[in-house]
């Protein structure tokens, strides 16, 4: 995470002394030197799955350009000193931004194509909420905040489990302010590789989720400079994480009172509804030649990710049993990522599959 925050020096060498006990992926954003200087008027916040090295700074370079393109105003990233944007980068109108995220080599196999589709579900659920004046907000991958909007809420928290999530809902509070999310800015991600790591992954999200819910959801709502739809669709989003554990009962009782039927039409009525928004979002992806996915394409992998969307019925109550047991400070589990190299290099721009 090249990035910067605004903190005083002092404070980030007491949060790296948390390394030797375990820490979260907020204590990667305090790392960076502090940005200072007219220059210093965005952070980027992006993973670096491979590594750093030419090409993926290039990468993230065209990332700044597209983003700007799509409505923060003509980026650069200057030649030395990370990822801060000239201040010209960053039109006064927009101040967080996030960019869309895809993942590399989506058709080498099953589990990288599903998580590519449930990303592109995400990202039509988060553009529609935006646009219908919801509290939308950042994913881990792509964030682009104003450096003094950042500072302003107080920076990144290094105890956050999900520092997105936390510094949506701390700048939504603070501020009213709603992440815009770009649509033809792209940024380019590797799957996480086996099922194990998928499932910690969603663990660790259901996680930050419920403690963001409890720790900041009370300060948005009271918030007075959102307005009502923006709370309204806060509290909605944040309450699908009772969905899961609601459902579950129901299957249960269903199925003790021998009435099986009723449970089958509640999990139908699960998968139905995320398989149909999938259906909706996969218009915007497009087969390996670069053509539009046809009707059937778009059912049968709209069908697969409701399938595969089943995986939180299990990781939000396994969340929720993590919340009630744990003991001593949180820990990150880093997440592995990667698949075969493709066949050809893929760039921001062109598509996954």
């Amino acid at each position: 995470h090249p990035t910067s925050d605004g903190r005083d020096p002092r404070r980030r060498e007491r949060t790296i002394e948390r390394r030797r006990r375990g820490v979260v992926r907020g204590v990667a954003l305090l790392l960076p030197p502090v940005a200072t200087g007219p220059r210093a008027h965005a952070c980027i916040g992006a993973d670096m799955d491979r590594g750093v090295d030419g090409d993926a700074v290039a990468g993230e370079r065209d990332v700044v350009r597209a983003i700007g393109e799509a409505g923060v105003g003509p980026g650069e990233v200057p030649a030395t000193g990370g990822f801060e944007t000239d201040r010209r980068a960053v039109d006064r109108r927009v101040h967080a931004v996030t960019a869309r995220r895809r993942t590399l080599n989506a058709a080498s196999n099953t589990l990288a194509q599903l998580q590519a589709d449930e990303q592109t579900l995400d990202g039509e659920l988060q553009r529609g909420r935006w646009a219908l004046g919801g509290c939308s907000e950042f994913r881990g991958n792509g964030i682009v905040i104003r450096r003094d909007l950042l500072a302003e809420v107080g920076g990144w928290r290094a105890e956050a489990l999900t520092e997105d999530l936390d510094l949506s809902s701390r700048v939504a509070a603070a501020t009213g302010i709603r992440v815009v999310w770009a649509v033809d800015a792209e940024l380019w991600e590797e799957p996480v590789p086996d099922w194990g790591g998928l499932f910690r992954q969603r663990l660790r999200w259901a996680e930050g989720g419920i403690r963001r819910a409890f720790e900041l959801g009370p300060r948005v709502l009271a918030s007075d400079r959102l307005p009502l739809p923006a709370k309204v669709d806060f509290g909605l989003y944040v309450g699908q994480l009772a969905v899961a554990p609601l459902l579950l009962g129901l299957i249960g009782g269903s199925l003790r009172r021998g009435r099986t039927g009723v449970g089958l039409a509640f999990v139908a009525i699960y998968g139905l509804m995320g398989g149909t928004l999938a259906f909706d979002a996969l218009r915007w992806e497009t087969a390996p030649g670069g053509r539009p996915l046809s009707r059937p394409e778009r059912v049968w992998r709209a069908g697969r990710v409701a399938l595969f969307n089943g995986l939180w019925l299990a990781a939000i109550p396994g969340a929720m049993w993590r919340l009630a047991t744990r003991k001593g400070p949180v820990g990150y589990d880093k997440m592995a990522h990667g698949t075969a190299p493709p066949a050809e290099p893929i760039r921001p721009g062109t598509t996954g599959g």
